[in-house]
């Protein structure tokens, strides 16, 4: 149960369009602070729709922070987005195996996106080898749009952490598919 109660979506649909669009129950909460939202949506949507960056690459990024924070909901909704954009229920189950430290069939990128998600969610530092080999492949700006988009999610999972938001039932199938586990 949400610590905070959801404000209804045409309680300000018309002043905060970009808001009301957003059909996550994430949304009915942080409407509690309308202005501060669409500020977030801003850096959220240069990381969407302008950065370089590859969908797939920055979803793994997404899902990778959120199973290492153990955030059941941004794990799950980006688990769906990160579908949209290309990444397949291999490279979930790949990503769950890396957390446990086992080796998948992911690429050496994906695998140091996968290190430098993991080490700054939970270690606040990021592997000398994984940071040169993005610099490497992808060049200093999708280095550092990763490196905000990572940060911006660990935010995000932090929010979600405050208001105790419950995964929405439509996830229940893919909990199941995907069970965090340690």
């Amino acid at each position: 149960m949400a610590r905070l109660p959801f404000i209804p979506v045409e309680e300000f649909a018309a002043s905060y369009p970009e808001i009301a669009a957003r059909k996550e129950d994430a949304f009915s909460v942080l409407a509690h602070s309308l202005k501060g939202t669409r500020a977030l949506l801003t850096l959220g949507g240069y990381m969407r729709d302008v950065s370089g960056l590859n969908g797939r690459l920055r979803e793994l990024a997404v899902v990778q922070a959120a199973h290492a924070a153990r955030s059941r909901y941004a794990f799950y909704h980006h688990i769906e987005i990160g579908f949209a954009n290309g990444v397949t229920e291999a490279d979930v189950d790949a990503l769950i195996a890396e957390s446990r430290g086992e080796r998948s069939a992911l690429g050496e990128l994906e695998r140091a996106i996968l290190v430098m998600a993991r080490q700054l969610t939970t270690e606040l530092r990021v592997d000398e080898a994984a940071f040169r080999l993005i610099e490497k492949t992808l060049g200093r700006e999708q280095l550092v749009d990763l490196a905000l988009v990572i940060g911006y999610y660990n935010n995000v999972i932090r929010l979600l952490a405050c208001f105790e938001l419950d995964l929405e039932p439509a996830y229940d199938k893919l909990a199941a598919r995907f069970p965090m586990t340690a």
